[in-house]
């Protein structure tokens, strides 16, 4: 279960330590490189997790299973929870993408929603194992930032400078509403609703909450 982390708005959502970006010009053999190793380290974590549980995987585990040495996975991620987070943006998945000049930010958070229970219910086995441990705090501590980070994006165009705490606050909670649906959706083996009707009852959630901005 990866998502990853796109760029936050400075103001209303507090941006993820985790967020790296690729140094701008570099050039495309040292651009190859850098994504090899960083897909041989998420595919790897992903395996050890399956295996073994989030808690029990240490970054030795990940150096030995990816073949790649301890200087080199630090030279791109902090933690094992770093390298968590980023997994999906390693992998080349896209989500959470902040609406363009000409796109309707309903749209967006829309299909951000609609591909985030997707996701998840794609990798359900994956998710299961690190909602157990601590990697599903921190998962879906970044899937609520990113979420929150884009309906403040999406609302605060339309707003005075001085009602975007409000929104601010409202977008946190709002967010953090439809991970709990999320989360429910998954902690429950099997589950009791079609995975469509609990995405379509986040979205509802949102639009019905982001109707008070």
């Amino acid at each position: 279960m990866y998502i990853g982390s796109d760029r936050l708005p400075k103001e209303g959502a507090r941006a993820l330590s985790s967020s790296e970006q690729l140094p701008l010009q570099v050039p495309k053999s040292v651009d190859r490189r850098v994504r090899k190793t960083r897909r041989a380290l998420s595919r790897a974590l992903i395996e050890l997790v399956l295996e073994k549980g989030y808690e029990d995987v240490s970054v030795q585990d990940i150096l030995d299973r990816a073949d790649v040495g301890r200087s080199t996975f630090y030279a791109h991620f902090e933690s094992k929870e770093m390298l968590l987070v980023n997994g999906p943006r390693n992998l080349g998945i896209k989500m959470f993408e902040l609406p363009g000049d000409n796109q309707p930010g309903e749209l967006a958070i829309s299909s951000a929603v609609a591909g985030l229970f997707a996701h998840v219910g794609e990798n359900i086995d994956l998710a299961r194992a690190l909602l157990r441990a601590k990697g599903g705090s921190v998962i879906m501590d970044s899937f609520r930032d990113q979420l929150e980070g884009l309906l403040f994006t999406a609302y605060s165009k339309r707003l005075q400078l001085e009602d975007r705490a409000a929104l601010a606050m409202l977008a946190r909670a709002t967010a953090q509403s439809a991970c709990t649906i999320l989360i429910s959706w998954v902690q429950e083996e099997p589950p009791t609703v079609p995975l469509a009707t609990a995405s379509n009852l986040a979205q509802r959630v949102i639009q019905s909450a982001m109707q008070l901005a």
